[in-house]
């Protein structure tokens, strides 16, 4: 069909803001019919709602960073906050970012050219809440998480993957049908809805908290067989393990000693963007908790 290669072929170029190839799927979804896909289509385009969950592909790894003020007008500018140290409620907020806004703002940020770290503000009222509980005789002032831009294009690029994949596979189904999506059966775009738009990764729950507690329990400060053994069980190949190694070791080397580097952080990024598109054996909460528990002991940030 026409239309359904048209849209493959808009998905593929980067330069073509994905608002417009989401508005292409609005006008397929017209014949399609399918109120699934339509909710995902909307949401991507005009936001999600704070009580929505959201797609694995918008949670993403961070760390936080904030202002201190101390005695005698002393201060610490650009601190990392270790996020246990917080309450359990508030914790999403040292180590998640959930991205909400319509992806039009994400792609014109990628499309910036910028390769500085987004910051995202704190509410006030967390600030002021969580203001004493970091360092003995400072007052924290101000707080944001730190997002790597490379968390943002692969926001981008794993939209603009799956329209293609989606595409690609109802174009395949339908030569079985003839051109009219109208006469595709309505159980054969569900199925490529649900296994492509909104991904099917997730192993069983049980194993998804043995894995969570071999990372808390298992991985020692420095222990980097464990630590390594622990990444590869989530599906991460050798070359994946290598980039974390690669990316702890140049922390190390530039003095990264008060919590998770830069380096180290925009390889969890990386890493859950691999996730989101499918790439291992665990949905990305799973491998959010796992990795950020075993990268913490390794570090020796407990």
């Amino acid at each position: 069909m026409r239309l359904l290669r048209e849209i493959a072929e808009l998905a593929v170029s980067s330069q073509e803001p994905l608002t417009n190839v989401l508005r292409k799927c609005l006008i397929l979804n017209a014949s399609l019919k399918n109120d699934t896909l339509k909710t995902w289509l909307n949401k991507e385009l005009n936001g999600y709602d704070s009580d929505d969950k959201l797609p694995d592909y918008r949670l993403i790894n961070i760390h936080a960073k904030g202002t201190f003020h101390g005695p005698a007008g002393s201060g610490v500018n650009n601190a990392t906050l270790p996020p246990m140290i917080m309450p359990e409620e508030f914790r999403h907020w040292g180590n998640l970012a959930k991205l909400t806004q319509g992806v039009a703002a994400y792609d014109a940020a990628v499309k910036s050219g910028s390769q500085d770290p987004l910051k995202i503000p704190w509410p006030q009222d967390l600030v002021l809440y969580v203001q004493s509980d970091f360092y003995r005789g400072y007052t924290l002032a101000e707080a944001w998480q730190v997002l790597p831009m490379s968390s943002l294009t692969t926001l981008c690029d794993t939209v603009r993957n799956r329209v293609i994949d989606f595409a690609l596979e109802v174009d395949e189904t339908l030569s079985g049908y003839g051109e009219d999506v109208k006469s595709m059966p309505k159980s054969e775009v569900t199925k490529s809805v649900t296994n492509i738009i909104y991904g099917n990764n997730n192993i069983m729950s049980g194993n998804s908290r043995d894995i969570i507690y071999r990372a808390e329990s298992n991985v020692s400060s420095q222990d980097w067989c464990a630590l390594a053994d622990i990444v590869s069980s989530l599906g991460f190949s050798d070359s994946h393990i290598a980039e974390l190694k690669q990316a702890i070791d140049e922390d190390a080397n530039a003095s990264m000693t008060d919590g998770i580097g830069p380096k180290t952080a925009s390889w969890l990024g990386t890493a859950l963007g691999y996730v989101s598109r499918g790439g291992a054996k665990v949905g990305i909460e799973v491998a959010s908790k796992t990795l950020t528990a075993a990268i913490t002991n390794f570090l020796d940030l407990t």
